[in-house]
């Protein structure tokens, strides 16, 4: 019984295993190919719907660049036809950032690390390039809002409650009111999910078009804001005018997310009166569950540090945070201060 390709005249047709005809899509070793309704090998422009393919004259579906009856033509991994999109931007301060961004999460990651090694955001650079496609949010802009709002993920609300961009941060009382989110993926999903139906699109509330400089008219007083996040966009991957002519025209998800149903409270772990432990290693304990220089928010601290808790110390626990950090006292009901769990035997 005969399978496989055939030639019969001048047509190419695939019999499948069972010898029967095929007909549709073909993926034979790593190339697709396209048999019509009748099983002869489809070559040229297909149209499925809204969406346009090209076969060359092999049957081989085109990928990549291609020069078509003298028109160069872009085609997507799918296969897909990608129109050239009119980009009229000169820079990323006029740029739309409803259009994809090429950068990946090993970029992001490399840029943080090379200016902040000790960045705790260092890790999550594909939660960017993920809200990207779950929002509809440049990943890019969103790496470098997140850079320069949160300090590199190092200021006390970035750190202790995730927050990345002082979401509900009031001036009144910004550690207070500012919402807690689980994870710094979630930070950037509300943040994406917000900029979009707030700043990019037309009928938004605060919209002034939907570039870095459109936003700047309502998200910032400071007018300086758009060119500093355009500066770090820039130092992670230079801008491009051919990295967007071609870039997908990202689609706004139409589910909201509730910012008002989060919490503004921290979900602590607390242990049993009495809980003991001891110093595993010699390590400093502090006044806040915060080892790095930002300005601390959440209560007037004069020095964080406390020392060194000596090995082999013995201390009462009483809480854990999200983060790691046990609460304790020397004394059953003594001053409570914070260190990081792995420096405990517990």
């Amino acid at each position: 019984m005969r399978t496989g390709w055939l030639l019969d005249g001048n047509q190419w047709y695939y019999l499948n295993s069972n010898g029967t005809m095929k007909t549709g899509w073909l993926l034979d070793g790593n190339q697709w190919y396209y048999l019509n309704s009748n099983g002869t090998m489809k070559t040229g422009w297909l149209q499925e719907g809204s969406t346009w393919y090209y076969l060359q004259l092999n049957g081989v579906m085109q990928t990549g660049f291609a020069s078509i009856d003298g028109t160069t033509y872009y085609f997507n991994n799918s296969g897909i036809w990608i129109p050239e999109n009119n980009i009229t931007a000169t820079s990323y301060i006029n740029l739309d950032l409803t259009y994809a961004s090429n950068v990946t999460g090993k970029e992001i990651d490399a840029d943080i690390k090379k200016y902040q090694p000790d960045s705790p955001l260092i890790g999550h650079g594909n939660d960017f390039v993920a809200a990207q496609a779950q929002y509809g949010v440049n990943a890019l802009y969103l790496a470098a809002h997140a850079i320069l709002e949160s300090g590199y993920g190092k200021s006390e609300i970035a750190y202790r409650k995730h927050n990345l961009f002082g979401l509900r941060a009031y001036d009144q009382d910004p550690f207070k009111y500012a919402k807690y989110l689980p994870t710094f993926g979630d930070s950037i999903a509300y943040n994406a999910n917000y900029v979009r139906d707030k700043y990019l699109e037309k009928n938004g509330s605060y919209y002034y078009g939907p570039t870095l400089q459109g936003m700047n008219v309502m998200y910032s007083t400071d007018q300086e804001w758009s060119t500093k996040i355009a500066k770090i966009m820039e130092r992670i991957k230079p801008f491009q005018k051919q990295d967007y002519l071609y870039a997908k025209k990202l689609p706004k998800n139409p589910n909201t997310l509730n910012v008002d149903a989060l919490s503004n409270n921290i979900p602590y772990k607390t242990y049993p009166q009495g809980t003991k432990a001891t110093a595993k290693l010699a390590a400093f304990y502090y006044v806040v569950p915060y080892s790095f220089d930002g300005v601390i928010k959440s209560q007037s601290v004069t020095e964080n540090n406390q020392g060194t808790l000596a090995l082999g110390t013995s201390v009462f626990v009483h809480r854990e945070d999200p983060n790691g950090w046990v609460e304790f006292s020397f004394t059953i009901n003594g001053n409570k201060y914070w260190i990081l769990k792995t420096k405990l035997n517990m």
